[in-house]
């Protein structure tokens, strides 16, 4: 059934080691808004196409993207598993990747390299990343803010908080849009019950149709055979009167 009540799905992508604190602020101001914050923090599986497979389904699932980026390159697929040709990329890139790809409205923020990033989390992210993950950051976050490129550099968690609340009329929309698509599946779910419930009663008055026909032709059967029976049983009268005439003797 419709519901007025349309909350946009917003996937939120982060590297967790840096930007967990951020992220956990960025879905608060969400939920101010009236959105639904979604995230991909657990990979079951480390393999690339696995992880893209699960990626896109959560990124299909939903209106709109915010990507903040970091210094650091986070964790990534397994480089034996990617398809020949393929780059190495991030889970964090490849979220990025997908948005692009499913042409979702995509907010990407940038945090300066002063920003107050998160200390890695003791016997889980590691100190410091590798140079080749470093230099791979690097590059990404160089494209990431090209000329042309749509992006707000932040170099604070309120910052980037202020920036997300002014997502607000641009999150309305998508709200809109949520309720149109829903109201107009409400307008074709009604058309199909209306054109079901017309099938319906167009088979029930074939049917009756039918059966009042069938019952037409009962009763003149019924009247055929009364009248057949009427002439035997006048023929067999007549013919027995015939008889007992020719048996009279004056």
């Amino acid at each position: 059934m419709f519901s007025a009540n349309a909350n946009p799905s917003v996937f939120v992508s982060a590297t967790t080691a840096d930007l967990r604190t951020t992220r956990e602020v960025v879905n608060r101001v969400l939920n101010t808004l009236g959105c639904l914050p979604v995230e991909q923090s657990l990979f079951p599986t480390s393999a690339y196409v696995e992880v893209q497979a699960l990626l896109r389904k959560k990124i299909q699932a939903c209106q709109a993207v915010i990507y903040i980026a970091g210094l650091r390159y986070g964790r990534e697929p397994r480089p034996e598993t990617l398809p020949s040709g393929r780059r190495r990329r991030s889970y964090t890139h490849m979220e990025f990747d997908l948005a692009r790809e499913l042409k979702k409205p995509l907010y990407v923020f940038v945090c300066q390299d002063d920003y107050p990033y998160d200390l890695p989390r003791s016997g889980i992210d590691s100190t410091e990343e590798d140079s080749d993950v470093r230099d791979l950051q690097r590059v990404h976050r160089q494209a990431l803010t090209a000329a042309g490129g749509t992006y707000h550099q932040v170099a604070s968690s309120e910052e980037l908080s202020n920036r997300v609340q002014e997502l607000e009329t641009r999150l309305d929309e998508l709200r809109r849009q949520i309720q149109s698509v829903r109201m107009a599946a409400f307008v074709v779910a009604l058309v199909l019950i209306a054109a079901c419930v017309g099938l319906a009663v167009v088979i029930y008055r074939i049917q009756d149709a039918v059966i009042d026909n069938q019952h037409a032709l009962a009763e003149e059967q019924q009247e055929r055979d009364a009248k057949l029976l009427q002439l035997l049983v006048e023929a067999t009268s007549k013919e027995n009167s015939k008889q007992n005439l020719g048996d009279y003797v004056p």
